[in-house]
């Protein structure tokens, strides 16, 4: 697996509006219409020269990054775990000291397992923090230990 850091914003703009992507990412009150892809850090996964997907570190603090990886759909079953570990080493090698933390919305418990087997550990929650599925929903805040 290759990782690339990303500064094509097209590219970036049709990875997180896919709407198996899309899905994932927002809340019931984004707009298609008027998104814009934040300016954060991008990190772009290939195999066999094939996009697999994105990840993306939205900088909280100079110490703190927000982390949400990406994969598409047909990728996840064979990449997610190489994915993710080779985007938090990236990561690392680019920021000193950094620590990272995720926010998984309760309604997406498969994302939530995934990160509590691969390092990541619950720190606390956020009562109805996001309105998804029509619905008020808590959401899990997890943040990265080395494993």
């Amino acid at each position: 697996m290759k990782i690339e850091i990303e500064e094509n914003i097209q590219l970036i703009y049709s990875v997180m509006t896919e709407p198996e992507i899309w899905e994932r990412i927002t809340d019931d009150y984004s707009d298609l219409s008027t998104f814009t892809p934040p300016d954060d850090i991008y990190l772009s996964g290939y195999c066999d020269g094939e996009l697999i997907g994105m990840a993306r570190f939205s900088q909280v603090n100079p110490h703190l990054f927000e982390y949400h990886p990406m994969v598409f759909q047909k990728y996840r079953k064979k990449y997610s775990v190489e994915f993710h570990d080779r985007t938090i080493q990236t990561i690392k090698k680019m920021v000193s000291d950094v620590q990272l933390i995720a926010l998984i919305p309760v309604c997406f418990r498969d994302v939530y397992f995934f990160a509590r087997r691969n390092g990541w550990q619950l720190s606390g929650k956020v009562t109805q923090g996001i309105k998804k599925h029509n619905k008020l929903q808590d959401i899990n805040i997890v943040q990265y230990v080395e494993v």
